[in-house]
């Protein structure tokens, strides 16, 4: 350190304000700078703080010779009392009551001293450095600024300089802190620029222990890496996670982490791992489940997780049949229940299904129970497509007790009634008809299908319609939408991509009037405690409840109505029941009535009666 101070020395010390004094002068001159200072007890208080520590007989002469030569820089640039002088003196004070002198302030200094040598090096800088050595001498901090604080609990610190400031921080504990919370990476050590807040990591661990998991068995583990540490979060795109709750192996990714207020751990989000391979498999994830798909943890909750292309799927087994497929780009996946969003289901029925693009799932543990349900949002608002029994299903939740031979079709568990629709997919009615169209030029049904001809495609993007048309993109998305909730497209909102069904086409050849349609359609009322419909899973009939007529021909004026509000629903929308037909002025009553809809046509089994109204002059 000697041979380093006589150039320094030699210099600045030559027509320097400070060093010509000497040292034994060295208080009195820091009196006449401190003179100008407009808050005076503050002014001798500091004096007397530095007269105190300059005096003292164990302070290092050369260190007084760094002293002068530094504070002979902070004259030339005209440097003020507070907080220029004050804020480097209380700095080199720390530095002493820390015993950092031998070790680390030679380094600091000669970095200090280089850079506010250049002309245009601002003392505002300066100052944030002096501030910064203090906050790391007193409480470890690597770096802060206002909204933040990055420390280190690291039993060794190294300054360094070169084109910067750097400060070398042995293996410890790195952690973010804001008035809100903390993050933290444990085994890490690094090098900080202390002058930009560029980290450069070694290797750490990342646990998900702020969201209540064990961090013995829910962690991360990395190698080199870098942060911002002038913001809250930390981005590693290369980590082995580990979860053992589900794995025995590790699953490769990238993370992500930032500092959030979180009240309750188990609704924590940070830190977020997304695995990179999309496609594992893990069999019975739940008795009788299966999955594949991606891995991501996201605070408390480990998800399955997919791709707008490959989404995570689950697959339920009955009787070691496929019997559903759940595909979403998120399954929350705990011990004691699987959660999904935007679910898109396919419920396979012999030779049919049940399909739905995108409601909520729930499956719970405790009650072995996979509930179905249309909450009202997004892409849920349109009903289960049956393609068993031919018709669109308005049913606010499907309720399935895994194992069990039946199937409700019903309103959420505690609504004073159950209210569902039933309608065949051939159900048409003009006035529907006209009001999709609007005031559009072009109905919306047949737009699509010349766009479809156009491009010699039934799959296409909305971004594709809305250049076929000319009109805006958001428009279009919001028709396309509207137009999936009642069957005539598929739309799958993360690609943008839409598939044609057969009902849009059959619905132009309803209103063209070259193909037959109905207008059959059950609507079902029941009290809470009985659903609206039970799908028998031994043969697939639907017992439907709550039904008090139904229309099967606006023409003949053919009216049903069952015996106490019951019916049998069959495949391809044939149906029993007992009960009446209204038929013009004759009413039928008895009961194995049977309706054929292939023939349109109904078998009237057992007739125990027979009523017929008759027109009087009165």
């Amino acid at each position: 350190m000697g041979l380093f101070l006589l150039f320094f020395m030699g210099a600045s010390a030559q027509d320097g304000h400070f060093t010509e004094g000497g040292k034994e002068e060295f208080l009195e001159r820091l009196e006449e700078v401190f003179s100008i200072s407009a808050d005076k007890r503050a002014a001798r208080d500091f004096i007397e703080e530095v007269e105190t520590f300059w005096l003292q007989p164990e302070l290092d002469e050369v260190v007084q010779n760094y002293v002068m030569a530094m504070s002979d820089l902070l004259y030339s640039k005209r440097g003020r009392p507070f907080p220029d002088y004050q804020l480097y003196l209380t700095t080199v004070m720390a530095f002493q009551a820390n015993q950092d002198i031998q070790t680390n302030f030679a380094t600091w200094h000669e970095a200090m001293h280089s850079l506010l040598s250049q002309p245009r090096y601002p003392l505002r800088h300066a100052n944030q450095l002096f501030q910064l050595a203090q906050q790391m001498l007193k409480d470890r901090v690597l770096y802060a600024n206002a909204a933040l604080q990055w420390t280190s609990d690291a039993p060794r610190f190294m300054f360094s300089f070169t084109d910067s400031l750097y400060l070398q921080v042995d293996k410890g504990t790195l952690t973010c802190r804001t008035s809100n919370d903390s993050i933290m990476v444990f085994d890490t050590g690094g090098k900080v620029n202390l002058m930009s807040g560029a980290w450069q990591g070694e290797s750490g661990r990342i646990t998900w222990q702020q969201s209540g998991l064990d961090p013995q068995r829910v962690y991360a583990t990395f190698g080199p890496y870098k942060i911002d540490m002038g913001r809250n979060q930390l981005r590693v795109d290369s980590v082995v996670f580990y979860n053992k709750d589900y794995f025995s192996h590790a699953l490769k990714g990238h993370l992500y982490h930032r500092v959030m207020s979180v009240r309750q751990a188990e609704n924590s989000t940070f830190p977020k791992f997304e695995s990179y391979e999309q496609r594992y498999q893990i069999e019975d994830i739940q008795p009788n489940f299966n999955y594949e798909g991606g891995f991501s943890q996201h605070g408390a909750k480990f998800l399955g997780s997919g791709t707008d292309q490959h989404p995570a799927e689950i697959s339920i087994f009955r009787n070691d049949t496929l019997f559903i497929t759940a595909k979403s780009l998120y399954f929350a996946l705990r011990q004691d229940q699987i959660v999904s969003n935007t679910t898109e289901i396919t419920m396979y029925l012999d030779s049919g299904n049940i399909y739905h693009p995108g409601l909520l799932f729930k499956y719970m543990a405790p009650l072995n129970e996979v509930h179905l349900i249309r909450d009202g949002e997004g892409l849920s608002r349109s009903p289960f497509f049956n393609t068993y029994h031919n018709v669109s299903m308005d049913t606010e939740m499907i309720r399935w007790r895994i194992g069990d031979p039946r199937i409700e079709l019903r309103m959420l568990t505690g609504a004073a009634e159950n209210h569902a629709f039933f309608e065949s997919i051939s159900y048409f009615r003009e006035e529907f008809f006209n009001q999709l169209q609007g005031m559009d030029a072009i109905h919306p049904l047949q737009g699509l299908l010349n766009c479809s001809r156009y491009i010699k495609t039934e799959t296409f993007t909305a971004r594709d319609y809305a250049r076929y048309l000319g009109i805006s993109e958001n428009l279009v998305r919001q028709q396309i939408i509207g137009l999936s909730f009642h069957g005539f497209v598929s739309y799958n909102v993360n690609t943008d991509t839409l598939v044609l069904r057969e009902r849009l086409k059959d619905y132009l050849l309803f209103r063209a009037g070259n193909k037959d349609y109905d207008v059959i359609r059950f609507k079902s009322l029941t009290p809470g405690t009985i659903p609206n419909a039970i799908l028998d899973l031994r043969n697939y009939d639907m017992e439907l409840s709550g039904v008090e007529a139904i229309s099967i021909s606006d023409r003949q004026n053919v009216v049903f109505f069952p015996k106490e509000q019951r019916l049998t629903l069959k495949k391809d929308r044939n149906f029993d029941f007992d009960g009446a037909i209204a038929s013009g002025m004759i009413q039928l009553y008895g009961n194995s009535f049977r309706f054929n809809y292939e023939d349109f046509r109904i078998d009237l089994n057992i007739i125990d009666s027979m009523a017929m109204r008759m027109e009087t002059q009165e």
